[in-house]
C-alpha cells in the first residue's frame, strides 16, 4: 500500500483555482485553510521511502487530499546524476506559504537533506508549486514556483492531481504541458531500480 493515486476529494472536477460543478465555492474549501500543490522528488534510493516518509510527515501536519502517480524523471539542471522519483501532492493546511516553507525544509533536514550543489543529488526536495491564495514574492518564496511550468517533471504530475488546473493568466494545465520546452524523460513508475545510497 502506498500513497499512489489516493484521492479524499469531494468533487471530481476539483480545481485549485475556480468552481466544482455548478457551485461558487473553491473546491476543498474549507474556513481558514489553504490548498497547497506540494512537488516531491528526489533521486537517492530508497527513493520511493523518502517520497512515502514525506507524504506521511504532511498528512500529519495537514490533510493530504490528492497524490499523483510516482514518476521516474530524468535529471534537470544538471544531468549527470541518476534519474529522479517524482510526485505531487493536493495538500490541505491552516499554516500560511511562509510557515508552509518553514516546515518543507523542517521536512526535508528530518529525511536527512544535507546542503549540496544546486540540482545536485538530494534524498528528498518538496516544493510549493502553487496555492489557492494570493502571490507570494518575498526573498525566500515565490508562488507561483517561478520555474515550475519550465519542467515537465511538475506539470505532469499536477495533471493527475488538478486536470481542471488554470494558472493565474487562465492557462490550463494542458495548454502549459503542450507549451513546455523541457523535453526530458518522464515516465510512470515501475518499480525501485538500483541507484546509489550517496554520491
Amino acid at each position: 500500500m502506498g500513497y499512489h493515486s489516493r484521492t479524499k476529494t469531494p468533487c471530481s472536477h476539483a480545481r485549485l483555482v475556480g468552481s466544482c460543478g455548478s457551485g461558487t465555492a473553491q473546491a476543498f474549501s474549507v474556513v481558514n485553510a489553504y490548498t497547497y500543490i506540494i512537488g516531491l522528488g528526489g533521486n537517492i534510493a530508497p527513493r520511493q521511502d523518502y517520497l512515502r516518509q514525506a507524504l506521511a510527515m504532511l498528512e500529519k501536519e495537514g490533510t493530504v487530499l490528492r497524490v499523483s502517480p510516482f514518476y521516474e524523471t530524468a535529471p534537470w539542471g544538471v544531468t549527470d546524476q541518476p534519474a529522479f522519483l517524482n510526485a505531487a501532492a493536493l495538500w490541505q493546511s491552516d499554516k500560511t506559504p511562509g510557515d508552509v516553507l518553514h516546515f518543507l525544509k523542517q521536512t526535508e533536514s528530518a529525511l536527512g537533506r544535507l546542503p549540496a550543489r544546486r540540482w545536485g543529488p538530494r534524498r528528498i526536495d518538496l516544493d510549493i508549486i502553487d496555492y489557492d491564495g494570493p502571490e507570494v514574492h518575498t526573498e525566500n518564496l515565490h508562488i507561483p514556483h517561478a520555474a515550475f511550468s519550465r519542467r515537465l517533471f511538475v506539470l505532469i504530475p499536477m495533471r493527475d492531481i488538478l486536470p481542471e488546473y488554470q494558472n493565474r493568466e487562465g492557462r490550463t494545465i494542458q495548454t502549459l504541458i503542450k507549451q513546455c520546452s523541457d523535453k526530458g524523460s518522464v515516465k510512470p513508475y515501475t518499480g525501485e531500480r538500483h541507484v546509489p545510497h550517496a554520491l
